[in-house]
């Protein structure tokens, strides 16, 4: 256990040390701009009727608010958890890259759906946003992913034990 925790924390390091570093080189136009920024402003004209909302660089934009998205805020920091924490597990290489890519999935749309609560405490609810956006909104993205990593813990183990022979233990 000492060994998985440790490499863990090692792995933690390492990809947050890689990750910043891609940011340095151009990294965030693409992630943020692009991958978080246009879906987000999509969302938000097609789920809460904004029709005014429209992607401008890492900004939302529309007539009621403008929410800007900066480094942290496009979900790397639980990506990142998750992905040291399924490398460690004990699991299955096959299970374990099959978690990783569902979990990146898994934390792109929860971040979605973070950011578009986001943008409506933005735009209706000021005084909420800073508890919002500072407190409640990261403890569900890391409770969140922590059930995920649970939920791919407990699959990847019972599918992988073989059952005991018979009379042995």
């Amino acid at each position: 256990m000492r060994y998985r925790v440790l490499s863990f924390v090692a792995l933690l390091v390492i990809l947050q040390i890689a990750f910043s570093a891609g940011f340095d080189a151009g990294l965030p136009h693409v992630l943020i701009d692009e991958v978080t920024v246009r879906p987000c402003a999509w969302l938000v004209r097609n789920l809460l009727g904004d029709a005014s909302a429209v992607a401008h660089g890492a900004s939302v934009v529309a007539s009621g608010a403008t929410m800007k998205v900066l480094y942290g805020c496009e979900g790397s920091e639980v990506a990142i958890l998750l992905v040291a924490a399924l490398l460690v597990a004990p699991m299955r290489p096959w299970r374990r890259i099959a978690g990783i890519l569902a979990g990146l999935v898994f934390v792109f749309a929860l971040n979605q759906a973070r950011l578009v609560v986001l943008f409506l405490a933005l735009s209706d609810w000021h005084e909420g946003f800073g508890a919002l956006h500072g407190v409640v909104m990261p403890v569900v993205m890391v409770v969140a992913v922590l059930l995920y990593f649970l939920v791919v813990l407990r699959s990847g183990q019972a599918g992988d034990s073989a059952p005991l022979p018979a009379g042995g233990t």
